[in-house]
């Protein structure tokens, strides 16, 4: 449609009064003597026809200058009906090949549990951010941590991002997740690396290739602990939470990796899976190296 204005009329709610002879009261007397209220209409990119009913003219305009840019832009069509329990089917089978595997589970955990709690029969359009918030609220009640339900505040407000565009069931600006907070976190303690855990761990280093990364990681902690005596006279202990880097041979390219606190005994075992893995490669190459 060419039409793109919004504009504000009179809604009447109540047929034309008559007047003392019996005959319908003139036109110029219906906003005195008419029940009526205040619609903005506009016409959507299919040309249809759209209304929003105020109480106020005020009300009505307001939202009119709200509008209009979207009804510039096509995008002040009304969302499309579907049940919550349709798009989770539909978002299965849409995303498949436009993200990974593992992503696509999460996104359909988080659908199933706010399935659950509002009901599948529920329309995408129509959720509020109260019916956000009180599905936050039931997951927190429920003995989860901080952080499973920050997981879940993000997931959503993502998968209704994607229900906003391409897709058209939710309008633009309505994410019900949108300004949900997400819940504090308690700082846990840091993790400190013993005296004895440290030698086990060079111990673990009987490679040469392993002795670099045992170096490395000793610069790591040094300038740790240098930043450390900085910061606090009284505090002498070396973080595990360092960044490492090294050379990958078999792969021929530098990996950054981060430990964020993990336990040990997982370092060692991640140390023992790589050795074997670098071990074999060598065992292969100088094979092939043979046969050559």
């Amino acid at each position: 449609m060419a039409i793109e204005k919004v504009g504000v009329y009179r809604k009447w709610l109540e047929p034309v009064p008559k007047g003392k002879n019996g005959k319908p009261i003139p036109e110029s007397e219906w906003p005195k003597k008419r029940r009526h209220r205040w619609i903005a209409r506009w016409y959507g990119t299919n040309g249809q026809r759209y209304g929003k009913v105020f109480k106020t003219r005020k009300e009505a305009q307001n939202y009119a200058s709200k509008s209009q840019k979207r009804v510039c832009l096509g995008k002040a069509d009304k969302p499309k009906k579907v049940t919550l329990h349709e798009f989770c089917l539909e978002h299965e089978q849409v995303m498949k090949g436009q993200v990974a595997y593992g992503t696509i589970q999460e996104h359909m955990r988080a659908l199933k549990l706010l399935e659950n709690f509002i009901g599948g029969s529920f329309v995408l359009s129509r959720i509020q951010p109260r019916n956000a918030e009180a599905f936050i609220a039931h997951r927190s009640a429920s003995g989860w941590r901080p952080t499973t339900i920050n997981k879940d505040i993000g997931t959503l407000h993502r998968i209704f991002n994607l229900a906003i565009e391409p897709r058209g069931y939710v309008a633009e600006g309505q994410n019900p997740f949108a300004k949900i907070k997400k819940r504090k976190m308690a700082q846990n303690p840091l993790r400190y690396v013993a005296v004895e855990e440290y030698r086990a761990l060079v111990n673990e280093a009987k490679d040469l290739w392993w002795n670099i990364l045992i170096l490395k990681i000793s610069k790591s902690i040094s300038a740790l602990k240098r930043k450390q005596r900085k910061q606090s006279s009284g505090n002498r202990k070396i973080t595990k939470n360092a960044l490492f880097q090294w050379l990958m041979k078999q792969h021929n390219c530098w990996q950054t990796y981060r430990l964020k606190q993990k336990k040990v005994s997982h370092i060692f075992l991640f140390l023992r899976n790589e050795l074997r893995k670098f071990e074999n490669v060598k065992r292969l190459g100088s094979g092939l190296h043979g046969r050559k």
